[in-house]
């Protein structure tokens, strides 16, 4: 029998003070899994069990000040 499972998170914060100044964060999480038993008991591939991992975090600011 053949299995995928995800697992994921993903979140955004925004703060707005005033709207001269924004700052911003951004996360994202996602780890997934695959275990293919059956396809791997046939030979079809040559990993029975595969992960995968991913991480993103970026940060952002944004200035609207007038001169």
């Amino acid at each position: 029998m053949e299995s995928k499972v995800s697992k994921s998170f993903d979140a955004t914060y925004q703060y707005l003070g005033n709207m001269a100044h924004i700052f911003e964060l951004q996360a994202t999480s996602l780890k997934e899994q695959h275990d293919m038993n059956a396809s791997g008991t046939l030979r079809f591939v040559g990993e029975k069990f595969n992960s995968m991992d991913t991480a993103r975090i970026r940060a952002g600011y944004i200035s609207r000040l007038l001169l």
